[in-house]
């Protein structure tokens, strides 16, 4: 499945040195923590990063993610905020 950009996205700002560093950064932090960054989270920092999504977007798509994976349901007041959040309405509304 191809993924698209976001409209909502940002344009990158980062250099890809720069988007590495961070990576490597985030990756150190987890392990000093005591737990080993997952691939499919060190993409979505990388896809934030150089602004192909938000970190809104992606919060959204792994919630869709692990709902799937593990047979979850959510409230459909849940998904609404969260719709209404990435529409850029107050969570309230």
């Amino acid at each position: 499945m191809k993924e698209t950009r976001e409209e909502s996205a940002v344009p990158p700002t980062l250099t890809p040195a720069q988007v590495r560093r961070a990576l490597a950064a985030i990756a150190a932090a987890q392990i000093m923590s005591g737990t080993e960054p997952a691939p499919e989270d060190l993409e979505i920092g990388r896809r934030i990063l150089t602004g192909e999504t938000t970190a809104e977007g992606a919060i959204h798509a792994r919630l869709r993610q692990l709902e799937q994976q593990h047979g979850l349901t959510r409230s459909e007041a849940a998904a609404s905020h969260d719709q209404r959040t990435l529409d850029g309405q107050a969570p309230h509304q």
